[in-house]
């Protein structure tokens, strides 16, 4: 079952035409919440050989169509109540089309200290071909044919598409294919221990890591990225400043997990922001470290309800593990 968004009209909730396959007649089906007004259904993605018949399905009145580029645009007649009587859904058949070609699947991978990927691109079905776009733009059969793997020489979006003759192209398989940049580290007399903190009590309630711009902690002190310096439940921030210790030059990607909000910087720049009042739920980045001392800086807030604070990372696609106070360090 695939979905297409319709334009609402102003004032009204965004209505969606569905579709759906049956392979034992090879019919396809879509379904309209409304009589279009234009008089006209553009049905996007689609390309269906000439002749091809289309009707509605309530009293199999055959509709006129015809290809637009990539869509099909199908003419409707002046709506007729004693013709159609229902007045929620309408069902449009396409004979003897539909079957779509299995959808592709995209894999983006790193060599062992890369910073450019190479993209492979498996496809699924014999007697398929697989066209692809590195510039985001839907896959259409005049796109590059894949064949073997591609080297990604700046940030792409990935897009790919498989298409089969007497077969509807396939759904669209995307993927972000990232340039990295190394970063150097930084040289200081850094000491171990941990990063530096300080905790602050919060008025109100709070919606961000802002907040703590705007009040003087009540304590300070050192230690990792946790909550063991909170001693309230709700209403409190904490800001965490040192530097991390790199052990080998890699790619590698931080998880921030946090109940509240939180915003993380490393070497000076956001690396993530999961701030704002939500539950445990982790965001992402993928660095290029050099091996050495990367400052970093956290912010977190905590308002009410459920509290978490969690950094984790991994390198080379490698299992996550906490980034703990031994890799952690202070001026």
């Amino acid at each position: 079952m695939l979905k297409l968004t319709v334009e609402p009209e102003p004032g009204y909730a965004v209505k969606e035409s569905f579709f759906s396959y049956n392979p034992a007649t090879n019919s396809l089906y879509a379904i309209l919440p409304k009589w279009p007004s234009d008089k006209k259904f553009v049905w996007k993605n689609i390309t269906l050989p000439a002749g091809t018949r289309i009707e509605l399905l309530e009293n199999h009145a055959a509709l006129q169509w015809h290809q637009a580029g990539n869509n099909i645009e199908i003419n409707f007649p002046e709506f007729d109540p004693n013709l159609y009587k229902s007045k929620y859904a309408y069902v449009l058949k396409v004979n003897n089309a539909g079957a779509f070609a299995p959808k592709p699947f995209i894999t983006v991978n790193y060599a062992k200290g890369a910073i450019a990927p190479v993209v492979e691109i498996s496809k699924i079905a014999p007697g398929t071909i697989v066209h692809y776009t590195l510039d985001g733009s839907d896959p259409v059969e005049a796109s590059p044919v894949y064949s073997t793997p591609v080297k990604i020489t700046q940030t792409s979006v990935v897009k790919a598409a498989a298409f089969k003759p007497g077969s509807l192209p396939s759904g669209i398989a995307e993927a972000n294919a990232d340039i990295y940049e190394w970063q150097k580290a930084v040289k200081t007399n850094a000491k171990a221990g941990g990063l530096k903190y300080a905790y602050y009590t919060l008025s109100g309630s709070p919606a961000s890591v802002k907040v703590l711009g705007n009040v003087k902690p009540v304590s300070e002190g050192t230690g990792g990225i946790d909550l063991s310096a909170a001693t309230d439940k709700q209403n409190f921030g904490l800001s965490f400043e040192g530097y991390l210790r790199i052990a080998k030059n890699g790619i590698y990607t931080f998880n921030l997990h946090s109940d509240d909000g939180s915003v993380l910087w490393i070497n000076g720049k956001v690396a993530i922001d999961n701030d704002g009042t939500h539950g445990d739920d982790p965001k992402h980045t993928t660095l290029a470290l050099k091996k050495g001392l990367h400052t970093i800086k956290l912010l977190y807030f905590q308002a009410s309800g459920g509290q978490a604070l969690k950094l984790t990372y991994g390198q080379n696609g490698e299992k996550p593990v906490d980034v703990t106070k031994e890799m952690l360090l202070h001026d």
